[in-house]
């Protein structure tokens, strides 16, 4: 467990969503829709995270 919390791609992550939830708060009510989309593209990009640590921490 403590591989993956101090993964790069954990922490990189993490860092992301903070700052997409600050941007999200600050100026969601006026760009709504491209708020979203970034939301999205971070999905897919936690799906692409999640798959490089479980191979990275497989192959060593």
């Amino acid at each position: 467990m403590k591989k993956i919390i101090t993964h790069r791609f954990t922490i990189t992550m993490v860092l992301t969503g903070l700052l997409m939830g600050a941007m999200t708060l600050i100026g969601g009510g006026v760009y709504p829709v491209a708020f979203g989309a970034l939301w999205i593209c971070f999905a897919i990009a936690l799906g692409s995270a999640a798959v490089g640590i479980k191979k990275d921490l497989n192959n060593g």
